[in-house]
């Protein structure tokens, strides 16, 4: 009997939290699915992991593929998916033993393509007892995610209709991946039910994009941002001046990261390429409402001064960094300079 739901977790280099993350998969309370452990060319231990885990359950499919990156993985996992409904873990975090029951009843009952739940991270320590359940359409849900609310970009708090992945793929060599494709999903699935619970969890890590030394990989947002503004343009015209707004907002957090970081000078072709990258949107932002005089301003500086941008922000860290001093007697620590810049 084929499965109905597929649970797809792409694996590389995360031997100490693999076990956690299957195990808890296997403990669902909802039995009828397959859990496809996709090792992505991993260096440790957990190709022989996942070995075990197939000999002990036969519910487990293993794939052994070469290192493609988290998309490449889940995309192999999307391509052998038996069940009707696909589910994503990531292989470092760990899920609630009624997750998949619950989505599971959730977008059964509502009839929609989207089922999806609240995150706990380690940083929010007081779970919400809620058993709120809200029904949205796909414009709404689109909206919420780049105010950044639930039910959020990632794919790993949701359950899917196979089918919606039919003509639709997470991008593969590109960071941000799942903001590439969450807002297409939203679209295609029409309606999206959402409980207002935490029933999957997050393991906050070092390594993640937002928390590596800048790279050039962090310009893969400017794909994503094209991409979406085309298509809200086409779809959903009231959300280009949030897309806008959204991407400006990423170009500054990246210069604030690039400040922040001791090899400013090593680092300035990218504050040059962030400048031509505002300089070619520059009537979008000029014109959006939700960009506030004071980012605008900044937006010409930096189109027409990067240096002098980048001397600004240093001396406010700094007025800020002494005036913290004087109130607490402590620096105020780390990011000071994007309550200026963001």
């Amino acid at each position: 009997m084929n499965p109905i739901i597929s649970i797809i977790v792409p694996i590389y280099n995360v031997e100490q939290y693999l076990n956690k993350c299957i195990d808890s998969i296997l403990a669902q309370t909802f039995t009828k699915f397959e859990l496809i452990l996709v090792n992505d060319g991993s260096p440790d231990n957990c190709g022989e992991i996942c070995d075990q885990y197939k000999l002990k359950d036969n519910r487990v499919k293993v794939i052994h593929k070469k290192n493609g990156g988290v998309a490449d993985a889940r995309n192999a996992g999307i391509d052998v998916a038996k069940g009707n409904y696909i589910g994503f873990v990531d292989s470092d975090d760990w899920i609630e033993p009624n997750m998949y029951e619950i989505l599971y009843d959730l977008i059964v009952e509502h009839k929609t393509g989207i089922s999806a739940c609240s995150i706990q991270s380690p940083t929010n320590d007081k779970k919400v007892n809620s058993d709120e359940i809200n029904i949205l359409d796909s414009g709404t849900a689109i909206n919420l995610i780049y105010e950044g609310k639930p039910p959020g970009f990632g794919p790993c708090n949701k359950l899917y209709l196979k089918n919606l992945f039919q003509e639709i793929r997470f991008p593969i060599n590109r960071d941000y991946d799942d903001a590439a494709i969450m807002y297409q999903l939203f679209d295609k699935a029409e309606k999206i039910v959402m409980v207002d619970f935490p029933l999957y969890n997050y393991t906050y890590r070092d390594s993640s994009i937002t928390k590596s030394p800048f790279s050039e990989n962090r310009f893969d947002l400017v794909v994503n941002y094209y991409e979406t503004y085309s298509f809200m343009e086409k779809y959903y015209p009231d959300m280009r001046d949030k897309i806008v707004d959204e991407y400006y907002s990423s170009l500054r957090t990246m210069v604030v990261d690039i400040v922040n970081e001791k090899s400013i000078l090593k680092n300035y072709k990218y504050i040059r390429r962030i400048s031509k990258l505002i300089k070619k949107d520059n009537n979008r932002i000029l014109k959006c409402n939700l960009i506030s005089i004071r980012k605008k301003l900044l937006s010409q500086i930096l189109i027409w001064c990067p240096i002098l941008a980048i001397l600004l922000y240093k001396i406010c860290d700094i007025i800020f960094r002494f005036e913290a001093m004087k109130k607490n007697g402590t620096i105020a620590g780390v990011g000071i300079i994007a309550t200026i810049l963001i």
